[in-house]
């Protein structure tokens, strides 16, 4: 009898002990064929409700199970339910779970599904899957951070360096030793005396993806140090949508702030000038004023022609805004599947600030004072307006065939002014300076493609593009000038302006500058599958890429 209750109690403890323990069960669940880790697969434990969802690695953990447990069940769209025996070793069991693909027989039915590019998850898993050393940023990021355009949103990618607002260095390397790809076409390069992209002309509501691949690839453009950065314009309508969207920004030290700016034309604020500022048309070329003398009466002529714009007027700098709207439509035609995205965004900013400018005659690290050669305060006003336009079209012609054209348009207008006050204690110690510039800068570009994707088997893909770009710039009447007045001179007694004896680029000068570049390309790859592994296929690809480009 004394027995018997002894083998009661200790049945009891065991039970007891196993209660208050913490058992878990951890895990992989990934695809049978390929071995590919997946993605929000559902994991229970068999016959209760406990269970976890598998993370962008494809692992899952499930805490608190009971020790009775013997096996748990994985369910995923598209995936065969699996059955897994668990074996407790200790207070943990762990289990590598394969789904097999679910084939289902619909009659008069074909589910197609666009491929997501522009989550973060999509990033991270086709940056595991690339070949380079690739980073990118997605749409979904770009839109929690309220970026603005593509140079703030790249600002975000490790190992990349933004300078001047809207060039992107990569790794330490200079902007001109990096590729700009837009939808798989070279980009024009959008200054006129080096090779680099203002990457602050691309509006971030339009893109898909950014990725930066920071190492060579046989597919990829080969005159780069640094690296290439492709960008990917939104083209996935999942149903018919229409978004208006406004917003309004206040800039600290800017927002109804005094704002200096000299005349200009009422297309401004579309990003372009009207013609306000352009050169006169009866105006010679280069070669017939060069051949005239200081003297002649036909540079008097010439300079009363042009317009007499050099006071800055005063105004106030209103809010930055943003209106812009987007249209994504679905159709149907012959039976095939056309989708539509178009988007129209129009923005305004201003930006004040000051910045100091000082020069010393000599440097020693000393605590004396060290002598100054001048010292100005620049008071910097700028105002930038652009308009992008994109619009991308996608045709579905069969199961293994589709086509893409991809457009994409930006303008954009830049003012500034800088209004330069301060002394220089060398050439002029008897004078206060006030020096200015004047300027308007309007940039035009656009990108357009039309691709195609074919299916020619299991194994053999072909990929085709052919695309042209334009790039547009035009500087009209930069005026850089100087004035003084006299130390000695009361508040109210006027500046005057400082007339060189002869040319320069320091004193009074006016310039007038455009640039035009036209590029064709058109490039090809192919694909054969030639072995398919668990976690990834054994491919050969074949190509070329070609690239026409005029500049004026």
């Amino acid at each position: 009898m004394r027995s018997k209750w002894i083998l009661l109690l200790s049945s009891s403890l065991f039970w007891c002990v196993s209660a208050m323990a913490q058992y878990k069960v951890t895990g992989k669940v990934v695809d049978a064929r390929t071995g590919e880790e997946l993605i929000g697969v559902n994991v229970v434990v068999e016959g209760t409700k406990i269970g976890a969802s598998t993370d962008l690695d494809g692992n899952f953990t499930i805490e608190n199970v009971p020790f009775s447990t013997t096996a748990v069940v994985a369910s995923y769209i598209g995936y065969q339910s699996q059955r897994s025996v668990v074996k407790f070793e200790g207070l943990e069991a762990r289990v590598t779970i394969k789904l097999k693909e679910e084939s289902m027989l619909l009659e008069g039915a074909t589910v197609t599904v666009e491929k997501i590019t522009n989550t973060e998850s999509a990033i991270v898993l086709e940056t595991k899957q690339a070949k380079q050393v690739i980073s990118g940023i997605s749409s979904q990021q770009m839109a929690k951070s309220q970026d603005k355009d593509a140079a703030q949103a790249m600002a975000r990618i490790p190992g990349v360096t933004i300078v001047e607002n809207r060039f992107v260095m990569i790794r330490g390397v200079s902007e001109r030793y990096n590729s700009i790809m837009i939808n798989n076409v070279v980009a024009p390069s959008t200054e006129v005396d080096k090779r680099t992209f203002s990457f602050d002309l691309i509006s971030s509501s339009v893109l898909d993806r950014m990725m930066i691949y920071k190492s060579g690839a046989p597919e990829l453009p080969g005159d780069f140090a640094g690296g290439v950065i492709k960008i990917f314009t939104s083209s996935a309508v999942p149903e018919n949508f229409t978004d208006i969207n406004f917003s309004v920004a206040h800039r600290q030290n800017t927002t109804f702030s005094p704002y200096f700016q000299s005349q200009g034309s009422p297309t401004d604020r579309l990003g372009f000038d009207n013609g306000f500022r352009a050169l006169p048309d009866a105006f010679p070329s280069t070669r017939v004023f060069q051949n005239t003398n200081r003297g002649d009466l036909l540079r008097q002529e010439l300079g009363r022609e042009l317009t007499n714009n050099f006071q800055p007027t005063e105004r106030i700098a209103t809010p930055d805004y943003s209106i812009g709207a987007t249209f994504g439509r679905k159709y149907t035609v012959n039976g095939k599947k056309l989708t539509t995205l178009t988007s129209v965004n129009l923005s305004e900013s201003y930006q004040i600030f000051e910045r100091d400018f000082f020069r010393y005659l000599e440097w020693e690290d000393r605590s004396l004072p060290v002598e100054q050669r001048f010292a100005f305060l620049d008071n910097n006003y700028q105002r930038d307006n652009k308009i992008t336009v994109l619009s991308n079209w996608t045709y579905e012609a069969s199961k293994r065939n589709r086509y893409r054209f991809s457009n994409f348009f930006t303008q954009i207008g830049e003012n500034e002014t800088i209004i330069r006050k301060g002394k220089d204690f060398l050439q002029r110690p008897t004078d206060t300076l006030q020096n200015y510039l004047l300027g308007y800068r309007s940039r035009t570009i656009y990108s357009g493609q039309f691709e195609g994707e074919h299916t020619l088997s299991d194994k053999n893909e072909l990929h085709w593009v052919v695309g042209g770009s334009y790039l547009g710039e035009n500087e009209p009447d930069l005026r850089r000038f100087r004035t003084y007045r006299s130390v000695s001179a009361g508040e109210d007694e006027g500046y005057i302006m400082q007339l060189p004896p002869s040319s320069n680029l320091f004193e009074t000068g006016r310039y007038f500058g455009t640039l035009n570049e036209y590029s064709v390309n058109h490039g090809l790859d192919f694909t054969r599958t030639v072995k398919e592994g668990l976690t990834s296929n054994l491919e050969i690809k074949a190509g070329y890429y070609t690239d026409f480009r005029q500049r004026q």
